[in-house]
């Protein structure tokens, strides 16, 4: 249990500070986009980053499923199955791009009239930018299964900084929205060759059939879960776009950015809680400790961002953003919201790690919820952030609930899943 500890708290902490690292370029590239843009064209970009971040987030879907079939086999020491895994998916997510590039094209038209957006060019950037992005995501899972967690984050500092030195350069250009989005397909362009490099050793065994009785017990769950989560993360952007005008649009996705500081953050502990708590699971062995653990950093880190949020709104906003981004009011309450959607995560997470997954007759009904209730109340910014801040409490208190078993043996001495 020790060597466990000791292991967790280490790739833990290499993955919070890669993640520290990562997400400050993500936000400077996203600030920086904010001030070179001004509010109208960010808006418009904002909404078309959040359609990207549910299309990649729902293909994390099934990179979820890479990542446990990973852990699967790790614990088996079945490496010629992750082998067979990857190249599986790589196939698989292939053309899932290539199916979703072309339906965006087809759909281009009817997503410009109801997002009011002036061009098609940067929907054709944005279907490219999904393709491209969704091969990424299964080369990561592979990786983060593996808990090769130091190539994991050199991978997404690789990313996060390449696309804000060709964001920088394709907006002075004069390319604005375009400039934006294409900052980021070129950045994963990049990126992919080197992750394939990074897994040249798993690639060298030979590959073997995988057998579907292996797998399904966690095949459905695990992309329903990850799809729906996706969803209620990103939809309150798309739909405040479609409501409010371009200006107000932009004003509530540099909010939300802002806001999504702590789950990008976060998310570097969930990023290790899958992957050691599934292979623990599949060996017998207690994974208490890794969930208390998580959830003590998780709701660290979100405190102390909140208490920055409150204490300073209006320096961060003008420091990052401009004086022309009237979300001052907005910022903490934001950071509430998405502070309890990342334990939302964390325990959705821990529970798809273990095969515990009544949480999904929650996560459904919930995603519909949030759109009805945005639908209903929109008069103003601030009341849609209250309103999704009131569900996002809602939402972790019934996931509490759900969880209190698997909550309450973090206060036993040993637990035993199996």
């Amino acid at each position: 249990m020790k060597k466990f500890k000791d292991y967790l708290f280490r790739d833990s902490l290499i993955v919070f500070i890669t993640s520290i690292i990562i997400g400050l370029l993500y936000y400077f590239f996203g600030t920086y986009m904010g001030r070179k843009l001004g509010p109208a064209d960010y808006g418009i970009f904002g909404v078309l980053f959040s359609i990207f971040l549910i299309f990649t987030n729902s293909a994390s879907a099934i990179n979820m499923l890479t990542i446990r079939l990973t852990s699967y086999f790790k614990a088996k020491n079945k490496y010629d199955k992750i082998n067979t895994t990857f190249r599986t998916f790589l196939r698989i997510f292939f053309l899932s791009g290539l199916i979703l590039f072309i339906l965006i094209i087809i759909f281009s038209k009817p997503i410009i009239f109801l997002l009011k957006i002036p061009s098609i060019i940067p929907i054709i950037i944005l279907g490219l930018l999904i393709w491209a992005y969704i091969i990424l995501t299964s080369i990561q899972g592979i990786l983060n299964g593996m808990q090769r967690f130091i190539s994991l984050g050199f991978l997404r500092f690789l990313f996060s900084f390449f696309i804000l030195i060709f964001g920088f350069i394709l907006v002075n250009l004069g390319l604005k929205v375009n400039g934006a989005l294409l900052a980021l397909f070129l950045g994963t362009l990049i990126v992919i060759p080197i992750g394939i490099l990074k897994l040249k050793n798993i690639l060298k065994n030979k590959k073997s059939k995988i057998m579907y009785k292996e797998i399904k017990s966690f095949i459905i769950p695990t992309i329903t879960a990850s799809i729906i989560l996706s969803i209620i993360l990103n939809i309150d952007v798309v739909l405040v776009k479609f409501f409010f005008n371009n200006i107000q649009a932009g004003f509530y996705a540099a909010a939300s950015l802002t806001g999504k500081v702590i789950f990008f953050i976060s998310n570097s502990f969930i990023t290790v809680i899958f992957p050691k708590a599934s292979e623990f699971y599949d060996r017998n062995k207690s994974t208490a400790s890794l969930l208390k653990r998580s959830f003590i950093y998780v709701t660290l880190v979100s405190l102390f961002i909140i208490l920055i949020y409150f204490l300073i709104p209006n320096l961060l906003v003008n420091l990052f953003f401009g004086s022309e981004y009237k979300i001052s009011n907005l910022i903490g309450l934001f950071a509430i919201a998405i502070s309890f959607y990342s334990l939302s995560n964390l325990l959705v997470t821990y529970n798809l790690s273990i095969e515990k997954f009544k949480f999904l007759y929650v996560l459904i009904p919930a995603s519909i919820l949030e759109v009805i209730l945005i639908i209903l109340f929109h008069n103003t910014l601030l009341q849609v952030v209250w309103i999704l801040t009131i569900f996002m409490i809602l939402l972790f208190i019934i996931l509490v609930i759900i969880s209190k078993n698997e909550i309450l043996s973090i206060f036993r001495k040993e637990s035993y899943i199996k």
